[in-house]
């Protein structure tokens, strides 16, 4: 309908009104969109805020590392203090993770599915089984004592079987040893099939189990074994803990390098029994070829448990601003962290070693001028 105005006065007044009006309709639409969505904005304001800590905290981080005293000219620690033993009275039978090319006389199980010229390698005393490394124990243990062993082997662990292709690996690989029944690397505290943990929580049941009929039941046990012989030959049932049994011991496998002593997983690792902050470790490490030492799994935080013999505190190459986000200096992703003591104040990481003892392998913070031994590591190439 058109309007008529008969006063020019109100002719004048219209187009204000109607501007008014129109920016009062973009306000109630702002002031709704704000009600209606605030989680979402606040989380990204957060956000924002977050990351904008982050680049302060590394900027500042990496300047203060520049104004460090100049490092004297270090040098390896002896021959003597680098062999190390995870378990002292297995000295004689267990190696920290020695490789067969490098020390002392192969075993008498070798690898035969990989050509002799493979630069893919399994540690000394372990076989190839599969796409893992293996060692048969021919010997009766409880099955907390069998971790115990298996820890000593470089840090192993119990072995553990992820799918139908390495039930198969693991049945050819123990055809021919008349054991019956071997522990395995799983625990199951509850009736549910999917609902099982394999050492180091390095995964569930989840994506697969093969569990016998019946298993797993609480009533027989927790600790899970693996059948090798008759028509249930591959499936798993469930035991008490304190039972007797054989069992395999697991390592990755990795790549030949006769100039590394420390060897797991494709990787070198490098013990420096000399104490440095976090900075002055990094820039030294860099200096070898390698940084400070990162760690993106609880089997390879076992496995460097195995290098130290001592009681005390290890450098990691990772910064903390907040206790679920870990930057670690070699760039690589966080994958895994074993962070249990967070401190506001205080970013750089450090790890306990303690021989098994009390906190072994737990992480906490520190202020980044703390002085202590550290271990460097670097990518094995084929």
């Amino acid at each position: 309908m058109a309007i008529f105005y008969d006063d020019p006065l109100e002719r004048l007044n219209q187009p204000i009104k109607t501007k008014s009006y129109r920016k009062k309709q973009v306000v109630q639409r702002v002031h709704v969109f704000i009600f209606d969505n605030w989680k979402l904005i606040l989380l990204g304001i957060l956000n924002l805020i977050f990351l904008i800590i982050a680049i302060v905290f590394a900027i500042l981080f990496f300047v203060g590392s520049a104004d460090c005293a100049q490092l004297p000219d270090y040098t390896t620690s002896p021959a003597s203090q680098l062999t190390t033993s995870a378990i002292s009275s297995r000295t004689s039978e267990v190696q920290t993770n020695a490789i067969t090319t490098t020390q002392g006389t192969p075993s008498n199980k070798t690898s035969t599915t990989t050509p002799s010229t493979s630069k893919v390698i399994c540690a000394s005393g372990f076989t190839l089984v599969g796409t893992k490394c293996g060692k048969l124990v021919s010997s009766n243990q409880p099955r907390t004592e069998a971790d115990s062993i298996c820890k000593g082997y470089g840090g192993s662990t119990l072995f553990s079987v992820r799918n139908e292709q390495e039930t198969r690996d693991m049945l050819d690989f123990v055809k021919d040893s008349n054991i019956d029944f071997l522990w395995t690397g799983l625990v199951c505290n509850q009736t549910a099939r999917t609902s099982c943990i394999w050492d180091v929580k390095s995964g569930t049941t989840a994506d697969y189990n093969n569990f016998a009929d019946g298993f797993p039941n609480v009533v027989y046990g927790y600790c899970i074994y693996f059948i090798v012989t008759g028509n249930s030959a591959g499936q798993w049932g469930s035991e008490q803990c304190s039972q007797l049994m054989n069992f395999v011991c697991e390592l990755p496998t990795t790549i030949r390098d006769p100039d590394c002593k420390y060897n797991y997983n494709k990787n070198c690792y490098i013990r420096f029994d000399i104490t440095l902050t976090i900075p002055q470790a990094q820039r030294f490490c860099n200096e070898k070829g390698a940084d400070l030492v990162s760690i993106h799994s609880a089997n390879e935080n076992r496995f460097i448990l195995t290098i130290y013999d001592i009681h005390g505190q290890i450098l990691l190459g990772g910064l903390a601003p907040a206790v679920d986000f870990i930057v670690w200096l070699d760039g690589s992703p966080t994958t895994y962290s074993n962070l249990l003591y967070f401190y506001d104040t205080r970013s750089c990481v450090l790890m306990t070693v303690a021989r098994g003892g009390p906190y072994d392998g737990d992480w906490y913070t520190m202020n980044c001028n703390v002085q202590e031994f550290f271990l460097c590591k670097r990518a094995i190439d084929f």
